[in-house]
């Protein structure tokens, strides 16, 4: 849906009946980042990051997982395709934080992009060992505490974001976007634990939980629709739906029964995740500077320009998460 977003804002695609809910694209950030906290806490639930040598595991893979692709967009975008409305040797200027994850500190500073994701996402990785040591060790009710807090905060914020009139300042805050992504830390403490003082037989529990995350997408789409007719760019008010029907769906999603084969497709888009992002960027800039005096891309239909636009981006994801594997294997990590 974000990439959706970025190519009509960009390009100017159509996705027909659905160009409404793809103008709001923006809001599945949100979703990102609680899906993020979730996945993290899942894949290293079983570490306890207690020494040196396991933080410094953890910092390594992350660091390889994002780098070797954020790098490659950053040149590209920048000196290759002209990216940006600065010149070459300010964005050199601007590199070291760039690549230290701390742009979206510096956000009044000329330059400013799309890669504030990227920045956001570098710095929840930074606090997440020490967010973990301390959720793995709450209770049921801390973790509720803990959650109702953060999405208080969230949407206090989001209120006088509304009231003053400020513009959506808080979507590009690292802070903001680490407490969703500890919501979503503290969602998957919680669905391992939800039903540890609640006597239900093992087929009670699933069908509970099935029965909430329908209950929870229904919601989520109700609202979601709601929004779009009455809200607007109002950004205080998506919060308010999106986090606890996603919080919802990812607290029971192991009452879902997956197949091995779908499991296998969900890893395979996880592990493409960052690519996908990152190469979007220059992949959308490329095909929007084609389409200014030349009509090799413009002469297609939108839907093959949909198709050809998004299998570049798919393509070139592929090529660099590749890459990046036989750069981890090499150093046996």
């Amino acid at each position: 849906m974000i990439l959706a977003f970025h190519s009509r804002g960009m390009l100017g695609l159509s996705y027909g009946f659905l160009n409404k809910y793809v103008d709001q694209g923006a809001i599945f950030c949100t979703i990102f980042f609680m899906i993020s906290g979730f996945s993290l806490y899942l894949s290293n639930e079983n570490k306890k990051f207690v020494d040196i040598s396991e933080l410094k595991e953890f910092y390594k893979r992350r660091c390889i997982s994002i780098m070797p692709t954020f790098v490659v967009a950053w040149i590209v975008y920048y000196f290759v395709l002209g990216g940006g409305d600065i010149s070459h040797k300010h964005f050199i200027r601007l590199a070291f934080f760039e690549f230290l994850g701390l742009r979206c500190e510096l956000l009044y500073l000329p330059g400013m992009n799309y890669f504030w994701f990227i920045s956001c996402m570098m710095m929840g990785y930074m606090v997440f060992p020490f967010v973990h040591n301390v959720i793995k060790q709450l209770s049921v009710k801390s973790v509720f505490i803990f959650i109702i807090a953060a999405y208080s905060l969230l949407l206090y914020a989001k209120y006088l974001e509304d009231f003053f009139g400020t513009n959506a300042m808080t979507y590009y805050s690292p802070f903001f976007r680490i407490l969703e992504m500890i919501i979503g830390v503290l969602c998957c403490r919680l669905m391992h634990i939800k039903f540890v003082k609640i006597n239900l037989t093992c087929k009670c529990k699933k069908i509970t939980g099935k029965c909430i995350i329908l209950v929870s997408v229904v919601a989520f789409l109700s609202f979601y629709t709601l929004f779009l007719k009455s809200f607007g760019n109002r950004w205080m008010w998506y919060d308010m739906f999106i986090i606890p029907c996603i919080g919802l769906i990812l607290i029971n999603i192991d009452c879902v029964d997956c197949s091995s084969k779908s499991a296998d497709i969900m890893k395979f888009i996880a592990g493409i995740t960052y690519e996908i992002y990152l190469l979007q960027i220059w992949t959308f800039q490329f095909f929007g500077k084609v389409s200014v005096g030349h009509t090799f891309f413009t002469q297609f239909s939108n839907g093959i320009r949909i198709c050809i636009v998004w299998g570049c981006i798919l393509i070139s994801s592929l090529v660099i998460n590749k890459l990046i594997k036989l750069i981890i294997h090499k150093n046996s990590i």
